[in-house]
């Protein structure tokens, strides 16, 4: 898989979409789910370092949380999903500034046997787009499961 399968564009606003995708990176298949922007200069949509990969095993279960997580609305983590020992994927809602959205963030760990979990990079969404999410992540597994 050469380039990037594009599943679903989750628009945030006028130049900011998240974009929910299958790629190939060094031979191993992953689903990102990316903020991009676009730049008028280029007329291009340009990913950012804002997202977070889900690892194809972990989709399923990352298809539950996002569901759980566009039921929700009160500020709070829904899941956690291991990538390890030192990472995990926390669905969570989140609010900053009088601002309530959802967001799927890395969290790590330096020594395994910590219990010092840091945020790590991320993405966040409107409340209102993250049923959107949910979908976006369940064609993506039905995409998986048909190649």
């Amino acid at each position: 898989m050469p380039e990037p399968v594009v599943i679903d564009k989750i628009k945030k606003n006028a130049t900011t979409e998240v974009w929910v995708s299958i790629e190939e990176y060094q031979g191993q298949l992953r689903v990102d789910v990316r903020q991009r922007f676009y730049s008028p200069d280029k007329a291009v949509w340009l990913r950012t370092q804002k997202g977070v990969t889900i690892p194809p095993e972990l989709l399923g279960k990352a298809v539950d949380a996002a569901g759980a997580l566009a039921k929700r609305d009160m500020v709070g983590v829904v899941a956690e999903l291991d990538r390890g020992k030192k990472v995990k994927l926390r669905f969570a809602i989140a609010a900053f500034e009088k601002h309530v959205y959802g967001d799927l963030r890395i969290y790590y760990v330096k020594d395994a046997n910590s219990e010092d979990w840091k945020p790590g990079k991320g993405v966040t969404l409107p409340l209102a787009v993250l049923g959107r999410l949910a979908e976006a992540l369940r064609m993506t597994e039905d995409y998986l499961d048909s190649q």
